[in-house]
């Protein structure tokens, strides 16, 4: 089980859904108003295998408009595995689409 601390900035108009849509997630296990316009706070535990995924399904939630990492704790999982679950890799999209006619920098 992996404990990641968020922020989801919102739209001021989808600020009411987003807030009854994460108190209603099963990967949502508290959500907070931050006294931020448009801000809540909220701690997400779930599969480490599954938290990239969780993550960016959230951000693409209508009205969301940006899903801050703040923590993450592997602690459980470390303990009750003995090892820490490595999502499957996910090449970077690094080349022409991100440096144009430079080449990567990190090639």
């Amino acid at each position: 089980m992996v404990i990641a601390g968020i922020t989801i900035q919102t739209t001021a108009e989808a600020y009411g859904t987003v807030r009854e849509r994460l108190c209603a997630s099963k990967d949502v296990a508290d959500t907070q108003e931050t006294g931020v316009p448009g801000m809540l706070a909220a701690v997400m535990e779930t599969d480490a295998a599954y938290i990239e995924d969780a993550l960016g399904a959230l951000s693409g939630w209508d009205g969301v408009l940006n899903v801050g990492l703040v923590s993450i704790s592997y602690e459980d999982e470390l303990e009750n595995k003995g090892y820490i679950s490595c999502p499957e890799h996910k090449p970077r999209k690094c080349g022409p689409a991100c440096f144009g006619e430079t080449p990567n920098p990190l090639d």
